[in-house]
């Protein structure tokens, strides 16, 4: 919806550091770079990681 309605522009999620989440992050990575997409896995301590996007 967002690639339609805002073309160019990117996302970010935030989710917690789950170990289903980074497998998550994993298998989805081709279709969250097409659609601007980045993930934000944060830890319990405030830190986070990232593949691409950076505050």
């Amino acid at each position: 919806m967002l690639l339609d309605s805002h073309p160019g522009h990117e996302s970010l999620m935030v989710l917690p550091d789950f170990p289903r989440y980074r497998d998550l992050t994993t298998r989805t990575r081709s279709g969250r770079h097409a659609a601007n997409l980045h993930v934000v896995l944060l830890d319990p301590n405030g830190t986070f990681t990232s593949e691409h996007w950076k505050p």
